[in-house]
């Protein structure tokens, strides 16, 4: 049996037993068995011919932000895309984006082509691959929103492009995510009908909210839970603070003093410091409100 896939492209990268704790957001995890970064669509396919004959998952790290990595590591393949999906192109009315372009960076971008629409990207801190198959969004704009199609492959090497239409986008989810598909670009429609000064004011905005608003300088998975009622309901923050969790404590994991759906790590927190703080939040929501919260981040492996 070999010990890596075949045909991979000489830029590939391709390791055993790699942390990913400083490959997240959070800071958290141990070792995955195995490490991928493909630098085209054919490295692609070749890991999950691999994968199928060995008989391993595969997961998508993406820019690690909204995981949590069991210290126990992951018994699988953990892919992240390289630098060479991070392209762009566009048209007077549409931009097309590889999936491991950041979101603030297409929000930079589209910026400088004098289009609205992407202001709210600015502050979030993920990949557009991990944007368009969660359909990221705030209160306000929605990756759904300007999205005109995707191109992705699924688990058995298939390529494919779809209309967002038939994408099965909500709130904080798609068929994309539903279907273990991995996106390898996005097309968006482009929209030059405001004043640039509106658009360069919004985005500016949108920086300074965010960096008063969430604890940014502690390493954090982002948003812990779903709002409520797919996004319609009490905002999650709130309901997790009138149960008096804000700053409640589990080992070195933390329920935020400054936004109380954030999880920081204070340093050397574990996995399961962040999972018992998750279970103790839906509990007391759960008894005070009767509504169960649901976890907006993923677990590596999900268990």
């Amino acid at each position: 049996m070999h010990d890596q896939p075949q045909n991979l492209s000489s830029a590939a990268k391709w390791q055993q037993n790699v942390n990913l704790a400083e490959m997240t957001t959070l800071n958290i995890g141990g070792n995955a068995r195995y490490y991928a970064v493909p630098t085209c669509i054919e490295d692609i396919v070749s890991i999950y011919e691999y994968a199928d004959n060995v008989s391993l998952p595969v997961y998508v790290l993406g820019n690690g932000s909204n995981l949590l990595i069991d210290d126990g590591g992951v018994d699988g393949i953990v892919i992240r895309l390289g630098s060479e999906f991070a392209y762009h192109s566009n048209t007077e009315d549409q931009i097309t984006v590889g999936a491991s372009l950041s979101m603030p960076k297409l929000a930079r971008i589209a910026l400088d082509l004098g289009s609205a629409g992407f202001e709210w990207m600015v502050g979030v801190p993920g990949t557009i691959g991990g944007g368009v198959a969660i359909n990221a969004s705030t209160t306000q704009q929605g990756t759904h929103e300007n999205l005109v199609s995707v191109t992705y492959i699924n688990p058995k090497g298939e390529i494919a492009t779809e209309a967002a239409d038939n994408l099965g986008l909500r709130y904080r989810g798609s068929a994309l995510l539903d279907q273990g598909n991995i996106v390898l670009e996005a097309s968006f429609r482009l929209d030059r009908s405001q004043p640039i000064e509106q658009v360069n004011e919004r985005t500016q905005a949108y920086v300074k909210k965010r960096r008063v608003k969430f604890p940014l300088k502690l390493p954090n998975c982002g948003s812990v839970f779903k709002r409520p009622q797919g996004g319609k309901g009490p905002f999650t923050g709130q309901l997790i603070e009138s149960v008096g969790l804000k700053g409640f404590q589990i080992g070195n994991a933390q329920i935020s003093e400054m936004h109380a759906n954030f999880i920081v790590n204070l340093g050397n927190a574990s996995s399961q410091n962040v999972k018992d703080l998750i279970g103790v939040a839906q509990e007391k929501v759960q008894k005070e409100h009767q509504i169960l919260l649901e976890r907006e981040v993923r677990y590596f492996p999900e268990n």
